[in-house]
């Protein structure tokens, strides 16, 4: 259900890529993607500073954009993010600088450097954000507050998915793919 999603969502807006992160043990990988590039999928599979060992540091540190969305570490006074806690620009280039000197920004730039357009939408069960939507594409300027809101209410479909599998878990005691 979830690829199916992501596939009408990539359509929708002829994006490059679309990607989506659950959190698992303390961190949120990737657990499914169309068109993202696999070095940037390599370099930001964890949200969070690793160890000498490539295992994710404890207690949880974002290193990324996708960390301050998922751990809602956002200001609504920046332009970059919508008031439902979602990243965009369409120009990462150009906002990659003014990010970085924002205060409690902590960003590594990898997304920012391989697309000129980037969403990063919440994903919410029962009210909390436990995932992203991460869109990215090499064209400038297919973000701006109208289409952030669009999809912000499409996503809402990942929460629902999830929040459905998680009563089905508790209830039967069995997984299905979602």
């Amino acid at each position: 259900l979830v690829k199916e999603a992501m596939k009408a969502i990539k359509a929708f807006g002829s994006f490059d890529s679309i990607a989506v992160r659950m959190r698992r043990n303390g961190d949120y990988p990737f657990i499914a993607e169309i068109g993202l590039p696999p070095e940037l999928r390599a370099l930001e599979m964890s949200i969070c500073a690793q160890n000498q060992h490539g295992e994710s540091a404890s207690p949880v540190k974002p290193q990324c954009l996708c960390g301050q969305v998922l751990m809602n570490e956002f200001t609504t006074a920046s332009s970059c993010f919508s008031a439902n806690g979602s990243f965009w620009c369409s120009d990462c280039k150009k906002s990659q600088a003014k990010l970085s000197s924002m205060p409690k920004m902590h960003i590594r730039g990898e997304c920012l450097r391989h697309f000129n357009s980037l969403c990063l939408l919440p994903i919410r069960v029962d009210g909390q954000v436990q995932g992203l939507v991460h869109i990215g594409d090499r064209r400038k300027d297919l973000f701006d507050a109208q289409s952030v809101s669009f999809l912000e209410k499409t996503v809402s479909i990942f929460g629902i998915c999830f929040e459905r599998k998680s009563m089905r878990e508790s209830i039967f005691g069995y997984t299905k793919d979602v």
